[in-house]
């Protein structure tokens, strides 16, 4: 039975050429789809998709991933920008494993109860001036030092309790806030205060960098506002290696800022860190 026959030096399809090419092309797609849906559940076992934020980065630089990598083989890290959905958001529609997040009232509860909620690290914020700014050599500042300043902040869509509790602290001197530039970035927080000699709000182991022409100040007193990061997953999708990761975080941490982890489970999930 022809498949195809000759027209006019062109080729075409007889009724049974169309048949079984339409049938094959049935076949080639489900073999298509049965490899996507194989491909999806190794991934799902074996990989481990992790939202990161830029504080992360300030904090564990170098982060280390392949330290981690080599403590386990057998998964498949993905580091991934958290930039469009917030974190519960990203768990929820199973974008990501793990979440990081940082927020300045740990004990306020913003997460979902669905959520397991995992306290890295807490440290304090501070200030970041030009040089010859009129705040820089201080030891300390506090937040009615930063009346009539012209300050840079982290967005509320990106950081909203540490925005939130920034503006708070200030109203508690009757202070109105005149935040001149919100970013998300903290090397545009960095421009912004040279451009125009402003006060950037930062976490303080951003000193651990280098900033020419900057200062970083502690934000001092019982009021100053601090920074907690965490981990977040969602209950039902615990895995072990989950804390194993968490726990290599806040220890990573710790070597690298002093920062005390803030970690409460046993150490079941023990990891070596003579590597990192």
């Amino acid at each position: 039975m022809p498949l195809v026959r000759r027209e006019k030096g062109a080729i075409r399809l007889t009724p049974a050429g169309q048949t079984l090419s339409e049938r094959a092309q049935g076949i080639l797609e489900a073999v298509d789809e049965a490899l996507k849906e194989t491909r999806t559940l190794s991934s799902n076992t074996d990989r481990l998709r992790i939202g990161f934020i830029e504080y992360v980065y300030f904090l564990m630089s170098p982060v280390g991933l392949e330290d981690f990598a080599r403590l386990t083989p057998e998964l498949r890290i993905e580091p991934l920008d958290q930039t469009d959905r917030s974190p519960d958001e990203a768990l929820f529609a199973e974008e990501l494993e793990l979440a990081f997040a940082a927020v300045s009232n740990p004990e306020d509860g913003i997460w979902p109860k669905d959520i397991r909620v995992n306290n890295i690290a807490k440290e304090s914020l501070a200030i970041v001036v030009q040089n010859d700014h009129r705040l820089a050599g201080l030891a300390g500042v506090g937040l009615k030092d930063l009346d009539k300043e012209r300050l840079v902040v982290f967005s509320r869509n990106h950081a909203p309790t540490v925005f939130d509790s920034v503006l708070r602290g200030l109203s508690l001197y009757g202070i109105v806030p005149q935040v001149e530039l919100e970013v998300a970035l903290l090397q545009t927080m960095l421009n912004g205060v040279r451009s125009f000699n402003g006060v950037g709000i930062v976490p303080e182991s951003i000193a651990r960098h280098d900033l020419p022409g900057l200062s970083v100040i502690p934000l001092s007193g019982p009021d100053a506002p601090s920074v907690t990061l965490q981990i977040l997953w969602l209950k039902n999708q615990e895995q072990p290696n989950y804390r194993v990761f968490a726990r290599w975080v806040a220890k990573s941490i710790e070597l690298k800022t002093g920062l005390l982890p803030l970690l409460t489970w046993p150490d079941e999930s023990e990891v070596d860190m003579s590597s990192t």
